[in-house]
């Protein structure tokens, strides 16, 4: 049964229940209630709706518990299933927990969605509702070219080079002020951990954050990242976001496996981090934060990619027999379960597996570079990587990996060396400096990025036929010009 209260629709949907022992069916109420969205969404803007889920679940967190999605259908007929996602638990009892659908239209016109909800083994649909995808100036979210595999360009096929830095981590408000003075000077790219100390939702309690345990999230975490991509949309950046990090599978290199609920010994399912690509019951689970992130994150036009691992090789006891699987069952599950087909990454420091990177499922690749000759190594990065066919660029850059070493460069000419350097080989994306807390922000380098993007802004990479050429200055060196 449907009734229409505005600014409410309330969709009633009845299970019935046997509970042990008995043989006359007990009735339980499942109800949803959908707060009515705005009737009109721009084309690639955000539609969003509330949903009032009173439904006999016990963890939310997991599809085979509940799952509640809705399938939105275009003005051509294409049907698009979006996952929903729990987004506030009752305040007190008797309340339904809040539940939130966000979806971005990529097609003007009228569009259809219907809740689809399974609970106790049991189906139920709702009534079919509908609102206006009217035109706008978003130029949508980014995909591989179709005239140049090598580049980047928008869904309208215009093209777009990344010029930006990393911003793994920061509280909301430097996130809000780094990224304004980003756009001030023309930058367009961020890239964005999700790790312990940032934006986690799922974690030890034991690490002395307010983490309740594997498969149960950090809500107030989620929030964070929903401002920091409030942020991103604000000053027009699009965001690379991190998956995962090497320090949680490992107990040498910036060690967290110590703190990673995944732990058996803090209940886990995993005796040694190696485990987490292989075991059965991790792969579930990894799915599970997966498909929550795709979808309270998924719906932004400025999430450019998911990056699936920071720099995986430096896990313990790294392979290249357990990466490969892993990286294509996971990257295969987000190109099913992402309604808006965000671009996929990965990284390596040291030893790129190239059979992960061929995977037709990771869309382009990257490379971290630390060294004092950055000319000689960016192009021997370029040679290395062209074979793949698929956009590639750097995506951590400076002269060394320790603290400090690049802050003593106090003007930035390192830093405009890298960039620069970088834009003159036909890659998809400028190279990325790594030191934003200790280099680019307190020594107010943004600048560096403002002529570059002016100058890149006359070039459009995507429909030259760039061929890379070297030389050498003969005579005075000594001369300015």
């Amino acid at each position: 049964m449907l009734l229409i209260k505005r600014p409410l629709l309330v969709f009633f949907l009845c299970l019935l229940i046997l509970e042990p022992g008995c043989t006359t069916p007990s009735p339980i109420q499942t109800s949803i209630t959908v707060q009515v969205p705005n009737n009109s969404v721009p084309l690639y803007g955000k539609f969003e709706t509330v949903l009032a889920v009173d439904a006999p679940y016990s963890n939310a967190f997991d599809p085979r518990d509940i799952s509640v999605d809705v399938e939105f259908t275009s003005p051509s007929g294409t049907n698009k299933i979006c996952p929903a996602f729990l987004y506030s638990f009752a305040s007190k009892p008797g309340i339904p927990d809040e539940w939130r659908v966000r979806f971005s239209p990529d097609e003007e016109g009228l569009w259809q969605w219907k809740i689809k909800t399974v609970t106790q083994n049991k189906t139920l649909e709702s009534a079919v509702t509908t609102f206006d995808c009217i035109p706008s100036t978003n130029r949508g979210p980014i995909t591989v070219s179709s005239w140049d595999p090598r580049f980047f360009a928008y869904e309208c096929e215009a093209s777009f080079y990344p010029i930006g830095h990393n911003v793994c981590w920061n509280s909301l408000e430097e996130y809000r002020e780094q990224f304004a003075l980003m756009a001030a000077n023309g930058e367009n790219w961020a890239r964005v951990w999700i790790a312990p100390w940032n934006c986690e939702i799922e974690w030890s309690p034991r690490d002395g954050y307010t983490y309740h345990g594997l498969g149960a999230y950090n809500l107030d975490n989620a929030r964070k990242l929903d401002g920091i991509m409030d942020a991103a949309d604000e000053n027009h950046l699009y965001i690379q976001l991190v998956l995962h990090e090497h320090c949680r599978l490992s107990a040498k290199t910036n060690p967290e496996w110590q703190n990673n609920p995944y732990n058996a010994q803090l209940g886990g399912p995993c005796a040694a981090p190696k485990d987490f690509f292989v075991n059965e019951e991790a792969r579930r689970l990894a799915k599970n934060r997966l498909r929550y992130i795709v979808a309270r994150w998924g719906y932004s036009d400025h999430l450019m990619a998911w990056e699936l691992f920071n720099e995986v090789d430096l896990t313990d006891e790294f392979s290249f027999d357990r990466d490969t699987p892993w990286h294509r069952e996971m990257a295969e599950f987000l190109k099913k379960t992402d309604p808006h087909g965000h671009l996929i990454t990965t990284s390596y420091m040291s030893a790129p597996n190239a059979d992960t990177l061929r995977l037709p499922v990771i869309d382009y690749s990257q490379s971290h570079v630390y060294a004092e000759d950055i000319d000689r190594r960016f192009l021997r990065f370029y040679e290395s990587y062209a074979s793949l066919g698929k956009p590639h660029f750097i995506g951590e850059f400076g002269r060394h990996t320790a603290d400090g070493v690049d802050a003593q460069d106090l003007d930035g000419s390192f830093l405009h060396a890298g960039i620069w350097a970088q834009f003159m080989l036909p890659s998809a994306g400028n190279a990325m400096s790594w030191w934003w807390y200790d280099h680019i922000h307190p020594h107010r380098l943004y600048p560096a990025f403002a002529a570059l993007s002016r100058f890149s802004a006359d070039v459009t990479r995507n429909c030259g036929d760039w061929v890379v050429q070297t030389g050498r200055f003969k005579g005075d060196l000594g001369t300015r010009f």
